[in-house]
């Protein structure tokens, strides 16, 4: 592939050649088999929109058929949005409870990655961006999404973590303790389905119940003096216990 200018450096809007020219000063090597990655797509798409948007198209479409120019421009645009949202605004401070929907979408887009349901990853990414766009983000959700974004879009990642104080990029392993065992469980009122809740998966069974209490009384059902039959991460069924 031809050589590109690395030098041009600009605040806004997102430009992929600053990303590009991140990656290529810090991991030479790497960036080689990035642009060999790149190579089944045509050489102009990859002038116009850069390696990121190249290689995350290749990662959801595969390399088979046309390169469809509709698709690798949406692309280009969310990563547009994830360039402008971090740039613009710095971190917030929120209550962990407060970002429970954020980290079930992050473990969605993990299990997308893992099974290789591209379209589950997509998914979850922009769920969260969308969260993280009306919410403000936290340090941790900040790294938390560029890891995952690290997958699909290394030079964007890779520029916008070091824009972090110089943390660089968490390990993808480390996302699946902690924050990402939060799961949408379905409530249960004797074996049928009301609602659904966020919840973490080892959540102890009298946390379990009051969160789940409160969403179903919410919803229009009561649970006093009813037993509760618990699988963590799945579901909650509250049932009339019968003699």
């Amino acid at each position: 592939m031809e050589d590109r200018l690395y030098h041009i450096v600009h605040e806004e809007p997102y430009n992929h050649l600053e990303c590009e020219a991140y990656w290529k000063e810090r991991e030479p090597d790497r960036f080689r088999d990035l642009e060999e990655a790149a190579a089944p797509a045509p050489a102009d798409f990859v002038r116009e929109y850069g390696l990121d948007c190249i290689l995350a198209y290749l990662r959801q479409e595969g390399e088979e058929g046309d390169f469809d120019e509709d698709t690798v421009y949406g692309i280009f645009r969310f990563l547009g949005r994830i360039w402008r949202l971090f740039r613009r605004q710095g971190p917030c401070r929120r209550e962990e409870e407060e970002a429970l929907s954020f980290w079930a979408q992050a473990g969605k887009a993990l299990r997308g990655l893992e099974s290789g349901h591209m379209h589950v990853y997509a998914a979850g990414m922009a769920a969260m961006l969308a969260f993280l766009q009306k919410n403000g983000f936290t340090d941790l959700e900040k790294k938390a999404f560029l890891t995952l974004l690290s997958e699909t879009a290394p030079c964007l990642a890779a520029r916008l973590s070091e824009d972090a104080k110089g943390e660089g990029l968490m390990d993808l392993r480390a996302l699946l303790t902690g924050h990402l065992s939060v799961f949408e469980t379905a409530l249960q009122v004797n074996g049928r389905t009301r609602t659904r809740i966020l919840l973490p998966a080892q959540a102890d069974p009298e946390r379990a119940r009051e969160m789940a209490g409160k969403a179903l009384e919410e919803s229009g059902y009561g649970t006093e003096g009813m037993e509760m039959h618990y699988v963590p991460g799945r579901i909650i069924n509250f049932f009339s216990s019968r003699a």
